[in-house]
């Protein structure tokens, strides 16, 4: 059983509400708000993986509010996306089982390498002349199956990834990608939930926490969008991680070298 480095006391529970909320907001206006999340977290005292679990807990009931109201409105045809968010559903089974097995202090030594890069893809991803094929269901159904992987494993840009590969390998509507990727994101999501939440990896306290921030967040994102906030938002969240990413590598740094 994963133990909290510190008692979780109105204040922490305080602060974790504040990151989700400002996650949560960033995230409904530009995407990315797991490279927020993750790493604060890690500054609380939350366990690298733990931090990942308890963010793939606190994300999938939006994800899956979103496709819930898309299929709603007729935008989700269920017998049109099935096969990609079946992929997406097992690659990130895979993808979470595969983090629950390794060595936790590989995974705090991974991370903010891994968020730097991300956050680079991020920051490059809107200036990208990305090319567009017809590609093979088959190839479209890999790609969902690949990022849910990734999702499972570690999760922050998912949306943003997904929605990049169906840009080139379908000749899709921006509407229409935008669609398959909620239920494909929705379905990884909720796979790595069914993998970490028996494992005793996900600590609920934090995940409460979390998930009030972020239905805060949504909504006040949700109104944000209609004053195109996201212009702002997306540099935002790019400093933000880049920031929490580099402090984490140096932590890392000097605990290494016992400084």
């Amino acid at each position: 059983m994963i133990e909290l480095a510190f008692e979780l006391t109105p204040s922490f529970a305080l602060g974790l509400v504040l990151l989700a909320l400002a996650a949560g907001t960033l995230d409904t206006l530009a995407g990315g708000g797991g490279l927020i999340v993750i790493p604060g977290q890690i500054f609380f005292g939350v366990p690298a993986v733990a931090s990942i679990a308890n963010n793939k807990c606190s994300a999938f009931a939006g994800t899956l509010m979103a496709s819930w109201r898309l299929w709603r409105r007729g935008l989700l045809v269920w017998h049109e996306v099935r096969y990609p968010v079946l992929a997406a559903f097992v690659g990130s089974l895979v993808g979470a089982s595969i983090l629950k097995g390794l060595d936790p202090a590989f995974i705090e030594r991974v991370i903010p390498y891994a968020l730097l890069a991300i956050a680079s893809y991020f920051a490059l991803a809107s200036r990208l002349d990305l090319p567009r094929f017809a590609c093979p269901p088959a190839l479209v159904i890999l790609s969902m199956g690949l990022a849910g992987a990734y999702d499972g494993f570690l999760g922050p840009g998912t949306g943003s990834i997904m929605l990049a590969l169906l840009m080139v390998v379908t000749q899709a509507s921006m509407t229409q990608a935008t669609v398959m990727v909620k239920a494909c994101n929705g379905a990884s999501n909720v796979a790595a939930l069914i993998v970490f939440a028996p494992s005793a990896l996900v600590l609920w306290p934090v995940v409460v926490c979390l998930l009030v921030g972020q239905l805060a967040g949504g909504w006040i994102g949700a109104l944000l969008v209609e004053r195109h906030a996201e212009r702002v938002a997306r540099p935002l969240v790019i400093v933000v991680s880049l920031v929490m990413a580099l402090r984490l590598l140096w932590m890392n740094l000097a605990s290494g070298a016992g400084i």
